[in-house]
């Protein structure tokens, strides 16, 4: 999801005085530190830092603070977590350019994803909550009002079991989506690549050498157009990047398009602006 690992600073949590949050920031750090997807979310960031929020959302940076005291104490809020964590992760809204559901195939309205999973965790998540309720509550005086106020330890007990069980299918759901995450992550970076090298391709076929060999201003344009393939989302364009009804090409014509109305010479370069589109669709296709 491209995040920011600063929510793990030790000195942020050190300060709180919490062990538990302090233990879980630590394990958070260890674990992102190396991480290559890390790297590139912070590259990232840096050459456009509006593409995101300047913090993430609760659900990612307040982690610690909420596992923390699960680590002293109970499982169901870590069960409410993951939950939250899920459901941003399967939401493009959210998950900075995945597809919706985390789905793979073409067409959304036959490929539902993960989207069965979600409701699967939403009812896991409720079942976690209602087994986290205290059975305190319900304590009845007992051996003629010897016990009169009891620990019902057995009950906690079972109740205890039954929630772990809910956390491990949770757990278990959770990995698949990660996992899903991780495989589509890793084709939207080949396929930019891709798209970005055919992009080049045609670029250097078309808009730098006029037909009498002099070198065009239109040549500038190759930074516009990559960095169009760098911010249109890889998934609205996954299965044709030369399809004029998805957003990729009308794109990179309206740079095109722009450039020509600025330049006195503009009927020229539309010509151009042209012959560059079919040359990018013959590039692709062959």
């Amino acid at each position: 999801m491209h995040g920011k690992p600063e929510y793990t600073d030790p000195l942020t949590h050190e300060l709180k005085h919490h062990p538990g949050q302090i233990e879980a920031a630590a394990i958070m750090k260890h674990l992102l530190d190396e991480s290559d997807y890390m790297k590139e979310a912070k590259i990232r960031h840096e050459k456009d830092p509006l593409t995101k929020p300047k913090q993430d959302r609760y659900a990612i940076r307040t982690s610690p603070q909420w596992l923390g005291p699960q680590i002293e104490d109970a499982i169901a809020a870590i069960g409410k977590l993951m939950f939250a964590q899920f459901s941003e992760l399967v939401c493009d809204y959210y998950n900075n350019g995945l597809p919706s559901n985390l789905s793979g195939g073409p067409n959304p309205s036959l490929d539902y994803g993960l989207k069965g999973a979600e409701i699967a965790m939403a009812a896991y998540c409720s079942e976690l909550q209602y087994l986290a309720n205290p059975v305190t509550t319900h304590v009845q005086s007992a051996e003629q009002h010897n016990q009169d106020v009891n620990s019902l330890g057995l009950i906690s007990a079972r109740k205890s079991a039954e929630a772990i069980e809910i956390l491990k299918l949770m757990s278990a759901t959770f990995m698949v989506a990660l996992c899903q995450a991780i495989d589509l992550r890793h084709l939207e970076e080949n396929m930019r690549e891709v798209v970005k090298q055919v992009l080049r391709q045609a670029v250097r076929k078309t808009l730098y050498i006029s037909e009498d060999g002099m070198l065009l201003e239109s040549r500038f344009c190759e930074k516009e157009l990559l960095q169009v393939v760098e911010h249109q989302p890889v998934f609205s364009y996954l299965d044709d990047p030369t399809n004029p009804s998805y957003a990729l090409l009308p794109k990179l014509q309206e740079v095109l398009v722009k450039k020509a109305l600025k330049d006195p010479k503009s009927e020229r370069l539309m010509k151009m602006a042209t012959q560059y589109s079919s040359e990018y669709q013959f590039l692709w296709r062959n």
